[in-house]
């Protein structure tokens, strides 16, 4: 899923968005397209679950400022893929409220994902408010999306991964107990 969603389905969204903003479609195909893209993830969900796989729960949110919730669909069905119960929360959530259900949920990771480039500051602040909020579930938190790497000043926990097969590597990995996991993934991220 997480090749697929890299390599087709994002690209081909990114596309019909630039094409928009180029004004060689209107804004309606971009919806028609979005809509129909959520459709296709919510009626794939089920055939990804492998049963007798749960691995625990994942919260999926879009960064502050974001208004498209595409990346975070997709994103949920490659930790369904991984064996994760996703709850995909949307957009335009304060950080408390991802916290907040994140600790409801049990969720073991906190997928935000940033398709756009924005403030940087405002991510790590949003970043810095949802580790607060978390630390009694101990969620890890990770950064999602190209934008990313653009992104200086992240909390120190923060795991940031440019794409979905970098997340779902990130969510095959046993031991997330050591420091060496966020160094790897800090460090590709450069």
């Amino acid at each position: 899923m997480a090749s697929i969603a890299d390599t087709l389905l994002y690209p081909a969204m990114q596309r019909v968005r630039q094409a928009t903003a180029d004004e060689r479609c209107q804004p309606f195909h971009a919806h028609i397209a979005v809509n129909t893209l959520v459709e296709v993830c919510a009626r794939q969900r089920s055939s990804l679950r492998v049963p007798g796989s749960m691995r625990g729960s994942v919260v999926v949110a879009s960064g502050p400022a974001e208004t498209s919730e595409v990346l975070s669909r997709l994103a949920s069905l490659v930790a369904v893929e991984s064996g994760f119960d996703a709850y995909v929360l949307g957009t335009g959530l304060p950080a408390t409220g991802v916290a907040r259900a994140a600790e409801e949920f049990g969720a073991s990771w906190v997928l935000l994902t940033c398709e756009k480039d924005g403030s940087g500051s405002d991510i790590c602040q949003f970043s810095a408010q949802i580790l607060s909020g978390t630390e009694r579930s101990r969620a890890r938190l990770v950064l999602v999306g190209e934008a990313v790497q653009r992104i200086e000043g992240t909390p120190e926990d923060v795991l940031l991964v440019r794409d979905l097969r970098e997340m779902e590597s990130l969510l095959a990995t046993r031991s997330i107990a050591d420091g060496s996991l966020t160094q790897l993934f800090r460090v590709r991220s450069e």
